[in-house]
C-alpha cells in the first residue's frame, strides 16, 4: 500500500472507532443504525444533483453490483446489532472485525489472481488477526474457545461476512463510477456514500416497521434531541470515514491489506477507553494492541 492510502486508511479507523463508541453509548438496534443511515444520506444527497449517476454503474454489471453492495452491508449491520444485543461489545467487536482480515485476502487471491500477499504480507494479516482476538481478554488464562464459539457467533460471523462481501465489491464499484465519463475517484466516493447509506437506511427502516422492539427503539431515540444525536454524529463519522476507504481502495490493489489496516480502529479504541473512560488496561488487550500495530508495520514495509 501507499503512503497516500496507508493516510486514508488511518484518518477512517479514528472516525470509525469514534462512531462504534457512540453506538456502545446509545442502543445498538436496527432504529439507531436506520437513525443513523438516513442522517448519512442527506448529507451526500447533494452530489446526486451535482454530478448525476456515472452512466457505466447504470449498467447491468454495475446495478448488480450496488444490489450486491446493499446486501452485504445489510447482512453486515444485521450481524453487529444482534451480536452487539447478546454479548459484549468488546468481544463481538473485535472478532468480527478480525476475520475479515483473512476473509478477504482469501476470497480477493481466489477472484483476482496475482494478487494474494507474499510471505511477509501474509505474517503481518496473521499477527494483526491474532491480536484482535487477544482483544476482548481480561487475562491470558481466559482463552478458551468457548469465549468465541457461543450463540452469538453466528451474527458476528454474519457481520465478518458483510464486511468481507462489502469491501470486495466496493472496490469494484467505486472504479467502474470513477471511470464513467464525467467522474473520477471524488465524485465516485460522494455518490457511493449517498446511495450506500439511502439503501441501507431504507432496508433498517423495514425492519423497524416489522419488529414490534425495533419500534419501541426507534420512539426511544427520536423521544428528545438528546437521545438522537448519537445516531445521528454516528451516521455522519461512519459515511466519512468509509468514504476516505472508498478513496483508498482506488490507490491499492490489495485489499487484504487496506482492510489489515481498518483494524488500527481497536488499537486506538482502546486508547480511547483507557485514557478517557479510564478502562482497565489489561494485559492482554495491550498485548493485542502491540501484536497489530506489529503486523501492521511488517505489511508496510515488508508486505
Amino acid at each position: 500500500m501507499g503512503i497516500d492510502a496507508i493516510i486514508l486508511v488511518l484518518v477512517s479507523v479514528s472516525m470509525h472507532a469514534t462512531w462504534n463508541f457512540l453506538s456502545k453509548k446509545s442502543t445498538s438496534s436496527a432504529a439507531f443504525f436506520c437513525i443513523s443511515s438516513f442522517t448519512a444520506a442527506v448529507c451526500w444527497i447533494w452530489a446526486l444533483f451535482v454530478y448525476g449517476m456515472p452512466a457505466d454503474s447504470l449498467q447491468l454489471k454495475g446495478l448488480c453490483l450496488w444490489g450486491c453492495s446493499l446486501l452485504f452491508e445489510t447482512i453486515y449491520f444485521v450481524g453487529l446489532f444482534n451480536a452487539y444485543s447478546r454479548v459484549d461489545m468488546s468481544l463481538a467487536y473485535p472478532v468480527a472485525r478480525a476475520l475479515p482480515v483473512l476473509l478477504v485476502a482469501g476470497v480477493t487471491a481466489i477472484i483476482f489472481p496475482g494478487r494474494y500477499p507474499n510471505g511477509w504480507g501474509l505474517s503481518g494479516l496473521l499477527i494483526v488477526c491474532c491480536g484482535c482476538l487477544l482483544m476482548p481478554l481480561k487475562k491470558f488464562s481466559d482463552f478458551s474457545l468457548k469465549n468465541y464459539f457461543n450463540k452469538a457467533m453466528l451474527f458476528i460471523v454474519l457481520a465478518a461476512i458483510g464486511t468481507t462481501g462489502y469491501t470486495i465489491n466496493d472496490s469494484v464499484l467505486v472504479k467502474i463510477c470513477a471511470s464513467s465519463p464525467g467522474h473520477n475517484s471524488l465524485t465516485a466516493a460522494y455518490l457511493l456514500s449517498f446511495v450506500i447509506n439511502f439503501g441501507l437506511g431504507c432496508t433498517m427502516a423495514l425492519i423497524v416497521i416489522f419488529r414490534k422492539k425495533e419500534r419501541e427503539n426507534f420512539k426511544l431515540l427520536i423521544s428528545s434531541p438528546k437521545a438522537a444525536v448519537y445516531p445521528a454524529m454516528a451516521g455522519i463519522l461512519s459515511s466519512l470515514a468509509y468514504l476516505l476507504i472508498l478513496l483508498a481502495m482506488l490507490r491499492t490493489t490489495q485489499l487484504s491489506f487496506l482492510q489489515a489496516f481498518r483494524q488500527m480502529s481497536l488499537p486506538i479504541g482502546l486508547m480511547l477507553g483507557i485514557f478517557i473512560l479510564k478502562e482497565p488496561a489489561y494485559r492482554p488487550k495491550l498485548a493485542g494492541c502491540a501484536m497489530i500495530v506489529t503486523g501492521l508495520v511488517i505489511i508496510a514495509f515488508l508486505g
